[in-house]
């Protein structure tokens, strides 16, 4: 090959490359979507969720991940994260539902995060992730009754 058409290859080559880390960047410190102000795709209690997960989670899967839900069901545990998040387990701590609450979201909700007590009913919306042992929701607020 010539020197020209090599060296109009490397620039081409440098510039994807760089056009993909800026991409990559864009995309790591992109907002995730308001939570908040999302319409539910479903309304449903907790044991509901976990009971179509553990019947049949590959439809469970196709029907519920990366959809927002907004559940209800009894407080079992509330675990403070290093970070600043908190998680919410409903039902049962080891197979229920688990919500996280961005660390973002509960400097702005810490009043009614203090409020919570193990045994009450509460209702979380946010974007379900699917099933380990429990079922995962990201991104959680927590919802007005």
């Amino acid at each position: 090959m010539q020197k020209p058409v090599k060296r109009i290859i490397a620039i081409a080559f440098v510039v994807v490359v760089i056009m993909g880390v800026g991409l990559g960047i864009y995309l790591y410190n992109k907002p995730h979507a308001d939570i908040s102000k999302m319409t539910p795709d479903f309304i449903l209690d907790a044991k509901t969720l976990f009971d179509d997960f553990e019947s049949d989670e590959v439809n469970a899967s196709q029907k519920y991940i990366d959809k927002v839900l907004q559940v209800t069901g009894k407080l079992a545990e509330i675990n403070r994260n290093r970070d600043g998040s908190v998680m919410l387990s409903l039902e049962d701590v080891f197979f229920g539902v688990t919500c996280s609450i961005d660390s973002s979201t509960v400097t702005i909700v810490t009043d009614k995060i203090e409020l919570l007590q193990p045994g009450q009913q509460v209702t979380i919306k946010g974007q379900c992730d699917g099933m380990l042992t429990d079922v995962k929701l990201s991104h959680c607020i927590l919802v007005d009754n």
